[in-house]
């Protein structure tokens, strides 16, 4: 769960993938849960949900 909560409030909150392409190479990213596309911001605030 991921959100960017600064001085223009809260938002994009939604559920988000952090994944490495290369690990030890590449940046983690966060990807849609479909892992069709990354994001193109980094959220402010994230935690993790367990796998259900």
């Amino acid at each position: 769960m991921t959100k960017i909560d600064d001085a223009d409030g809260e938002r994009n909150v939604q559920s988000l993938i952090k994944r490495t392409r290369i690990p030890g190479e590449t940046r983690p990213m966060f990807w849609t849960p479909d892992g069709s596309m990354y994001v193109y911001y980094a959220p402010t605030h994230w935690r993790h949900l367990p796998a259900a």
